[in-house]
């Protein structure tokens, strides 16, 4: 096929030849480039996949250390109310003498 249109464009002048050339060229340039663009977006997409599957593990593990922050924050609640029940102890203890 490439074959007769180089023929065809020769035997209608130099510029035609030029042009059916520079055709062929683009063509199979812009395969080559759009090859090359498929490959890109396919490891960009896997490389997308593992961030998610990060993010997937941050949430985790954030969702673990806010159980951790709830039950670290109901001890610290619970001694801070018997710090404050011993003060209120003491203080009675006070009045009272």
């Amino acid at each position: 096929m490439w074959e007769e249109a180089l023929r065809q464009a020769a035997a209608n002048g130099l510029w035609a030849l030029l042009f059916v050339a520079l055709l062929v060229f683009i063509l199979k340039d812009g395969k080559r480039r759009e090859e090359k663009y498929q490959e890109t977006v396919r490891r960009l997409s896997q490389s997308l996949n593992v961030v998610l599957d990060i993010r997937d593990d941050v949430k985790e593990v954030c969702q673990s250390l806010q159980g951790l922050r709830c039950v670290m924050e109901s001890k610290r609640v619970r001694k801070s109310a018997t710090v404050k029940f011993k003060e209120v102890n003491e203080n009675e203890l006070e009045n009272e003498t």
